[in-house]
């Protein structure tokens, strides 16, 4: 029996946490990322990466780019895993608030504005109307962001056996416990004579897995006792907390 855990899975399995588990996630403008234009698909959950810290970029020392269509290495996965369980057991507090932009030009002064070369005595007249104030300094940068709301336990679920026969595609699919969120996911095939086709997250709570027989031709049957078989696995968060 052979696990096969998805490698391709840089753009979504944790970046969906985001939406999923509430937290504290501003409206994402553009990219920091010049290969992530705002119509990629994962757009927002990159950028949701990048401002937790959980991704660096893959050209450093500018690390402008993603490289989102490049196959996920094992030691790049346990640079994202690290990084997220370090922000769980820090309470999930929202990323570093972006730098201040530059402030507006003033609007006039509001009627009965004192001068600025002293202002009036108690008795003094109303005001002449302010000039237009100077352009606004660039802003500080913003503060962090509030804590995030926590997270439950994780636990792993498990699909059942499905037999892959034929040169139909079949899937399986683990589901959470209902109200918790699925994290992230993998598969299990057992047997040489499939191979799977994908692997990836169905909805917040839920992973699917979907296999072929290797050659259609050569296809294992039901009533044979060595047919190959795909049992999907999800990784879940219990919200119940």
């Amino acid at each position: 029996m052979r696990l096969f855990i998805k490698r391709r899975w840089r753009s979504a399995a944790i970046a969906a946490l985001a939406a999923s588990l509430l937290l504290p996630v501003a409206a994402v403008a553009s990219s920091d990322f010049v290969d992530v234009p705002d119509g990629n698909q994962f757009h927002d959950d990159i950028q949701w990466m990048k401002d937790f810290g959980i991704t660096n970029g893959c050209n450093p020392p500018v690390n402008n780019r993603y490289c989102p269509k490049d196959p996920l290495l094992r030691e790049e996965a346990a640079a994202f895993l690290h990084r997220l369980v370090l922000i769980l057991e820090d309470g999930l507090t929202g990323p570093p608030g972006k730098d201040g932009v530059d402030g507006k030009d003033g609007v006039d002064g509001a009627d009965g504005v004192d001068g600025a070369d002293g202002v009036d005595g108690a008795d003094g007249e109303k005001g002449d109307k302010g000039d237009p104030g100077p352009a606004g300094e660039k802003g500080d940068k913003g503060d962090p962001g509030p804590p995030g709301t926590g997270m439950g336990t994780l636990y792993e679920a498990w699909s059942d056996w499905v037999d892959v026969v034929g040169g139909t595609a079949v899937d399986a699919t683990a589901s959470c416990t209902d109200g918790d969120v699925a994290l992230s996911g993998g598969f299990m095939l057992d047997g040489d004579a499939a191979k799977v086709l994908a692997s990836h997250r169905v909805d917040d709570g839920a992973w699917t897995a979907q296999a072929q027989a290797a050659d259609a031709g050569q296809a294992n049957t039901n009533d044979q006792t060595d047919s190959p078989r795909l049992r999907a696995q999800v990784i879940c968060v219990d919200m119940d907390l």
